[in-house]
């Protein structure tokens, strides 16, 4: 199942061009940001969108720059957990749209954290799924996945001479990685087609290393949504229990025969869910 989206080129607050996809059904009764994954397109969520789309306005984008090796990066800031936030703001004033919910999945999951955070007017509810929030070792439990990410993310981001070593050595050609046997394999290794988005993806998650997410989820008023899988191999659960505890107003969820792609898949309980709790007074 898939629905129809109109793609919206809008401008940023620094000139950086952003691709924004919006459903806007005639019947819809509210409005529903999604923040994807880094490195991601909305095709990965096709099918969650998809869900969603019948009652609700759903607007989304693909993060900034990483996938667009030929658009030049003038710095390191324009990576920044700042620049995606004020992304999600250009896309609400271009669109019109004064107060919506919304929701992250993954990285998304961290940017939505941050926006909610800083913009609480502009949200009126917050849904968290499965979050990767690149929060430091010692402060709760992290996957095999999450720990190579968080070793090896510093030296990519050092420089662009450093990324490509490490991209001839680890992904490019037909390596052991990239034949990896996964349902989504076309969507999730977008950030390693190539040295430099696999430059900019490593710069993107040092940015967010940096973040304090813990700061964030303490400052959220928004009624929020946070739901994990118990059998993620990619983002612990952990994670996203340490972000629950801090805030105020949730509604938690861990599925325990769900893994990280739950939502790719539209999976009937987890969409079930998030409608409910989006739709909810």
């Amino acid at each position: 199942m898939t629905v129809s989206m109109t793609e919206i080129e809008i401008e940023s607050f620094d000139g950086v061009r952003i691709r924004a996809y919006r459903s806007s059904p005639a019947t819809a009764r509210g409005h529903l940001v999604i923040a994807l994954p880094l490195a991601t397109r909305p095709s990965l969520c096709a099918r969650a969108i998809a869900s969603l789309a019948g009652e609700l306005d759903v607007v989304t984008w693909e993060p900034r720059l990483i996938l667009e090796p030929e658009v030049a990066l003038r710095s390191r800031a324009a990576l920044a957990i700042e620049a995606h936030v004020k992304d999600v703001l250009a896309i609400l004033d271009h669109l019109g749209i004064e107060q919506a919910a919304l929701l992250g999945y993954c990285s998304g999951a961290a940017t939505a954290l941050y926006a909610a955070a800083e913009n609480r007017k502009r949200f009126c509810k917050l849904a968290l799924v499965s979050g990767a929030y690149f929060m430091n070792p010692d402060r709760c439990e992290h996957t095999q996945y999450e720990r190579d990410v968080l070793a090896l993310a510093p030296s990519i981001a050092a420089d662009r001479t450093q990324a490509g070593r490490l991209f001839s050595q680890f992904f490019s050609g037909n390596r052991g990685f990239r034949r990896r046997d996964h349902e989504l394999a076309d969507e999730i290794y977008r950030p390693y087609d190539n040295p430099e988005s696999f430059y900019r993806f490593g710069v993107c998650v040092d940015n967010f290393m940096r973040g304090d997410p813990e700061r964030a989820a303490g400052e959220i008023v928004a009624p929020t949504l946070v739901t994990s899988g118990a059998l993620d191999d990619q983002t612990h659960p952990a994670s996203s229990a340490l972000v629950a505890a801090r805030i105020s107003h949730r509604e938690t969820y861990c599925d325990p025969q769900g893994d990280h792609y739950e939502l790719c898949r539209a999976n009937a309980g987890l969409m079930t869910r998030v409608a409910r709790f989006v739709a909810s007074a």
